[in-house]
């Protein structure tokens, strides 16, 4: 919810063009992104780790965020447990990034883990995406 890989979004739109349709680059959705950007309503590009998304959900992406997804970007998902251990956080500052991360759709809770420790799953950045990225 309310994020996409760069990558995913150009094959999604060529796939709603159609075969007939002159091919489109990332550099062409990049470009439209920018100028939609200037009306507002939340639209932006944002860089975790070595991906490139678009983020169309109203919302600051600050760097807590960002940091939250980047170290997700791994397996899909990430516990509070872990965010603190890996970035040096407050427990209380991880539990408010990921509900922040939640409330915008960017993120969903799984509490059916064998060890019964809360995760936090990211749907855009599954390792399947990952590892489309690291052949492009």
């Amino acid at each position: 919810g309310g994020l996409v890989e760069l990558g995913q979004l150009r094959a999604a739109v060529e796939r709603r063009r159609g075969s007939r349709s002159d091919p489109i680059s990332e550099d062409d959705i990049v470009r439209a992104i920018r100028k939609l950007k200037v009306l507002g309503g939340g639209i932006d590009i944002i860089t975790i780790g070595r991906g490139t998304y678009i983020r169309s959900v109203p919302g600051e992406f600050n760097t807590d965020k960002n940091k939250v997804m980047e170290l997700a970007q791994a397996a899909g998902y990430i516990s509070a447990a872990e965010l603190a251990s890996r970035v040096g956080w407050s427990a209380q500052r991880c539990e408010r990034v990921l509900a922040e991360l939640l409330k915008e759709g960017m993120a969903m809770i799984d509490d059916g883990a064998p060890d019964k420790v809360r995760l936090y799953w990211f749907p855009a950045l599954t390792p399947q995406q990952q590892q489309q990225q690291q052949q492009h």
